[in-house]
């Protein structure tokens, strides 16, 4: 498994909490950061990763765990342009 984001995001405080708030693991939101194949802007310039479901059989072919891929396909990510940091965690519908 090739991960395009080799290191571990730093979480701010906000994200924490939404983490907590929304039952998001935060091993789920790492495991988007580094896997996720699908890069949005959002309307103030940052970016929203996600993973897509051709990148999830990808991983799964690749020996990823089968239910770590269907947590991060419910797992929308908002990072800083600045540091990569995660600012907040999103629900998205699988």
């Amino acid at each position: 498994m090739d991960g395009t984001r080799t290191c571990v995001p730093l979480f701010t405080d906000h994200a924490r909490v939404r983490c907590q708030q929304r039952g998001k693991r935060m091993e789920v939101v790492t495991f988007v950061c580094r896997f996720g194949d699908m890069e949005t802007r959002n309307v103030t310039g940052r970016c929203l990763v996600t993973l897509s479901r051709k990148g999830s059989l990808r991983l799964l072919r690749q020996g990823a765990a089968p239910a770590l891929i269907e947590r991060a396909l419910r797992v929308a990510v908002v990072l800083s342009n600045d540091d990569g940091a995660v600012i907040t965690v999103l629900d998205r519908a699988a």
